[in-house]
């Protein structure tokens, strides 16, 4: 009795374990990541719904991360020092993913884990 009670109590904990690790990434906030790939400083701005947000300015060959506690649609801009601006259409988010955004010279390519 003593063992079976043992075998039911830890197969119930692992099956629950094993059930928070599959579910607890569906509930986490979307991450982005920006990488700039080109050989020149940029500034990034994320726009999603009626919010706008600067990220700031990104060194040629690096990259930055943010996370947006919302579900919609995003759109990554990338200003470069000549004046010229690059975007992509915009990309629906929702939580548990995480969605990269490569700048290059003259366009945006973006893909999601």
């Amino acid at each position: 009795m003593k063992k079976s009670f043992i075998l039911i109590f830890s197969l119930l904990f692992l099956l629950i374990g094993m059930a928070l690790i599959y579910i607890a990434p569906h509930f986490s906030e979307p991450k982005f990541i920006i990488y700039n790939t080109t050989k020149q400083t940029i500034e990034v701005t994320a726009e999603w719904r009626d919010t706008k947000k600067k990220l700031g300015k990104l060194q040629a060959e690096t990259s930055t991360e943010f996370n947006v506690r919302d579900e919609a649609a995003m759109k990554i801009i990338a200003s470069f020092p000549h004046g010229n601006e690059i975007s992509h259409q915009p990309v629906y988010f929702t939580s548990g993913m995480v969605y990269i955004f490569e700048v290059y010279d003259n366009e945006i390519k973006n893909s999601f884990e």
